[in-house]
């Protein structure tokens, strides 16, 4: 059975300024693999971001939590690069959230394997 690969885009997602689902990982896919991330500030104010990577199942805990209240200065473009090829499986959930309401916009591409 051959493997098929398709590319995901979650494109300027405003992150809200409470604990929110950016992305799921369908029922219909194995796994999707980050391919690319970043946050833009385009607010006039510095913000904070914080985003977990979820397997099916897992809990909002430290141990998930891979950017911690980073400061977005504003205007700026911030890669993402620690989660760079971080893989989650079925019902694998992005969780993202800012400390400033409609301050920040996610981009995260990455692939789908089927």
């Amino acid at each position: 059975m051959a493997i098929e690969a398709s590319v995901v885009a979650l494109s300027g997602y405003d992150v809200p300024n409470a604990q929110a689902t950016a992305y799921t990982v369908g029922t219909n896919v194995q796994r999707f693999r980050i391919d690319h991330a970043v946050v833009v500030n385009y607010s006039a104010s510095a913000a904070t971001f914080s985003l977990y990577l979820l397997q099916s199942g897992d809990s909002v805990v430290d141990l998930n939590l891979r950017y911690d209240a980073i400061t977005i200065p504003a205007g700026e473009t911030v890669s993402l690069f620690d989660i760079i090829g971080d893989v989650l499986e079925t019902g694998g959930i992005i969780n993202a959230f800012s400390g400033t309401a409609s301050a920040l916009a996610l981009s995260i591409s990455g692939t789908n394997f089927r």
